[in-house]
């Protein structure tokens, strides 16, 4: 009797570890889960929504341009004037003697349309990783930041008229770059010009002779909404799809395939490139699963966008993602 007891506490022990390592086993073979609790995930899922008094479709501190066609001509030729003369734009002091750069014009020609189509046109060729989606953003910066010198130094000058139209249109340029956010990038700049724009009118606004309080005001809650809502809202989707983080792995497998906002599913699908090359710190089964997601996402996602963008990190090399990281640097 005590023998046959033994025997099935043995059998049981045996058992029980042989079942424990298989379920071990097969938790390894799992992806991570998603960290966010049901909350975040309706937040950061959710398409980009600011409120309305930072929506700069809704606002009314700028008047927008209501003149049908696309201004995406006009910063092209922008763009292609800072590529043939960067060090106008880059060495760029204003003085009472300099002349208003093609690229000025440009951006002025471009804020009296209504729409705007840039790397939207053929999309794919600029969500990748390479250059290429950064060059025409970078330039459009360049040219901007070169305009918002001019206008500051105009404002000195008390040529007030002449300034706003600079800022007015540096505006128009971020509130359009947002709206399209074709990648980060975009976004970024986009959020940076509008910012630009408003904190120059405000100086517009504290030098005319009757100093106008309430546009002073207006202006610095519109930006100080701008800030809190790329706080709270962008940022952290930024750091998570910038910074990798084996911990994030389940919440970029749950943004790249469920999010909202394309941008956000472009952004992790990057991330989940570099996920698959990141040997010494991912786990094995979360590489795994990032090589099934993009491959899935390749194949059957209906957004011609994130299909280009998911085929590319499915298959590119860690020598191109290293490059990656040698033209972001080398662009800012």
């Amino acid at each position: 009797m005590w023998g046959n007891k033994r025997g099935w506490i043995f059998s049981s022990v045996i058992i029980f570890v042989t079942v424990a390592g298989l379920w071990m086993l097969f938790l390894a073979g799992q992806p991570t889960p998603p960290s966010w609790d049901a909350a975040k995930q309706a937040k950061f899922l959710a398409a980009i929504d600011p409120p309305n008094f930072f929506d700069p479709n809704k606002q009314d501190l700028v008047p927008m341009p209501t003149k049908p066609g696309d201004s995406g001509n006009a910063y092209r030729k922008a763009i292609a004037d800072f590529q043939a003369h960067k060090d106008d734009y880059l060495q760029f002091v204003p003085s009472k003697k300099d002349e208003e750069l093609e690229g000025f014009r440009d951006l002025l020609n471009g804020a009296e349309f209504s729409g705007m189509t840039l790397l939207g046109d053929h999309p794919e060729e600029y969500v990748g990783f390479d250059e290429k989606g950064m060059a025409p953003l970078t330039a459009l910066k360049h040219v901007a930041q070169a305009m918002e010198s001019r206008a500051m130094f105009m404002i000195k000058n008390d040529k007030l008229d002449e300034a706003k139209k600079y800022l007015e249109a540096d505006f128009i340029l971020g509130v359009k770059l947002w709206n399209e956010r074709v990648v980060w990038d975009e976004l970024f700049v986009g959020s940076g010009r509008m910012s630009a724009g408003a904190v120059g009118l405000r100086i517009i606004a504290d030098h005319q002779k009757e100093k106008d309080t309430k546009r002073i005001t207006e202006l610095q809650a519109f930006d100080g909404a701008r800030q809190k809502y790329m706080t709270d809202m962008i940022l952290p989707l930024w750091t998570m799809t910038h910074n990798l983080e084996p911990s994030d792995a389940g919440n970029l497998f749950l943004l790249a395939q469920k999010a909202s906002e394309p941008m956000w599913r472009v952004e992790a699908i990057r991330q989940l490139a570099r996920l698959r090359w990141n040997a010494g710190s991912s786990l094995p089964s979360d590489q795994h699963h990032a090589v099934w997601v993009l491959r899935k996402l390749a194949a059957k996602d209906p957004n011609p966008v994130i299909r280009s963008i998911a085929d590319k990190a499915s298959t590119v090399t860690l020598e191109e993602l290293q490059q990656e990281v040698k033209d972001f640097s080398q662009s800012q």
